[in-house]
């Protein structure tokens, strides 16, 4: 049954455990869904963008409306507009001329709020989801924003993220965290190190594979290199 409120789901592990490489597989299931958006960011450690975890998601937004009729784009435009604008000056293009206050809380607030309505207006056509890789790097106006977005009426968009295991999280985001469902990702058992070895090395014998399934101890990323 369709959904009414947003589903936060993070899959955490430790790097190169395959937490980036099962979400890929399931955002490709999801591209050939034509009713189906999909808009993916990747966080980068020491960053200085605002709002990195959030930037490539914004790009994506632009992109999409501008494939919108101007009518399709007035019917999207949320209340707040200016202030979003302001805020992500990539999408400023396809709004046309708003007022635009000073920066301040007030202004923040009002921006979170929009993105929020623009989000769910889509997501009432057809399935939004956002991808947030590599999370524990976002910077703490992402924190807030993510926080923001799940906290209320966001309507059914579907939010993805990765965390690498070993960092612990800021105040900020384990606030945000907080409204995610987990899922642990682990060491592969055996037969699946086994079975990922012979798909990565044709002809590999017996002894060999072995070998390199007890070097690797489950770890995809180990059995690649």
């Amino acid at each position: 049954a369709p959904r009414s409120s947003a589903a936060a789901l993070v899959l955490r592990g430790p790097s190169g455990i395959g937490k980036t490489s099962l979400a890929q597989a399931l955002l490709t299931q999801l591209r050939a869904d034509p009713d189906c958006l999909v808009f993916s960011s990747r966080c980068f450690v020491h960053e200085s963008v605002h709002y990195n975890a959030f930037d490539g998601i914004i790009d994506g937004l632009a992109s999409h409306l501008q494939s919108l009729s101007p009518h399709a784009l007035a019917r999207l435009t949320p209340r707040g507009v200016g202030a979003l604008v302001q805020l992500f000056p990539a999408l400023r293009g396809w709004f046309g001329p708003c007022q635009v206050g000073a920066a301040n809380e007030l202004l923040r607030t009002t921006a979170f709020t929009a993105l929020r309505e623009l989000l769910s207006q889509l997501a009432a056509r057809g399935r939004v989801v956002l991808f947030l890789d590599d999370l524990q790097w976002a910077d703490a106006d992402s924190a807030q924003l993510l926080s923001a977005l799940l906290g209320s009426g966001l309507g059914p968009v579907f939010l993805l993220a990765t965390w690498r295991s070993d960092v612990v999280p800021t105040q900020p985001l384990a606030a945000a965290l907080a409204q995610f469902e987990a899922l642990q990702l682990g060491p592969l058992p055996p037969a699946a190190a086994a079975a990922l070895v012979r798909a990565q090395l044709t002809g590999c014998d017996g002894p060999l594979a072995s070998e390199i399934v007890a070097r690797a101890a489950g770890h995809p990323l180990h059995v690649w290199e």
